[in-house]
């Protein structure tokens, strides 16, 4: 979750923390603390879905690539070289079992395996005639089952973290309309009493970014935060 859109959740929460200790009366002014509410529950509920997208996106990513890795180093490279023997006595599979390239995409990668394993059972008799052992190509099918699984699995979850952060960003939006509604409220209801307004102005403040000296100078300021208030 991007920073911005944490510290507004973080403010968020103080907010509707302050309307729980001081409840709005007017039946309207319900309406709107009710509907704050349900946008601040729904707000946490994406954010602990796009922090588990990122995450289970980036965990099958990280697999992905170990994976592919164990594909080219143990598996592939071993039946190049199973096929450059057997090429001497059928000179037709000469050039057939080529490594992928490092750099090509993933789903390039995916295609050029399978097609690898393909051709080696075509000439599966020959190949073991030469050393291919009798479940190497099992071993490459299912590691390709699993590249193509963890490859899936990425997908899924950066579809879920872009998907719920989009859907923050428009529910945090409308949390600053209300909580902007809101403070025009609460000055009027708590003029003249600077205890309930002054605890009102700290909960709706959005603190940060913070920045430890400034710039260009290296002193060090005082401890205080950048307030973006509120619309």
């Amino acid at each position: 979750m991007l920073s911005s859109a944490r510290r507004k959740l973080e403010m968020a929460v103080r907010v509707r923390d302050f309307l729980t200790a001081h409840p709005f009366t007017d039946p309207s002014h319900l309406a709107i603390g009710a509907r704050f509410g349900d946008l601040v529950t729904r707000a946490q509920s994406l954010a602990v879905q796009e922090q588990s997208g990122r995450l289970g996106s980036a965990t099958a990513t990280r697999r992905r690539r170990q994976v592919r890795q164990d594909i080219e180093v143990a598996m592939i490279r071993y039946l190049r070289k199973v096929a450059d023997l057997a090429a001497r006595e059928n000179p037709d599979i000469a050039g057939r079992f080529r490594m992928p390239g490092r750099r090509m995409s993933h789903a390039a990668f995916l295609a050029r395996g399978w097609d690898l394993v393909t051709a080696a059972r075509e000439h599966q008799e020959l190949l073991r005639r030469h050393g291919l052992s009798a479940d190497h190509l099992d071993l490459v099918t299912d590691a390709l089952n699993r590249f193509e699984a963890a490859t899936e699995r990425a997908n899924a979850g950066r579809r879920e973290h872009m998907g719920a952060r989009a859907k923050l960003f428009e529910v945090t939006a409308e949390i600053m309309e209300l909580v902007g509604l809101m403070d025009v409220i609460n000055r009027t209801r708590f003029a003249g009493d600077a205890e309930p307004l002054g605890a009102w102005v700290g909960a709706r403040n959005v603190l940060g970014p913070f920045r430890s000296k400034t710039r260009d100078t290296g002193i060090t300021p005082p401890v205080t935060g950048t307030e973006d208030r509120a619309a």
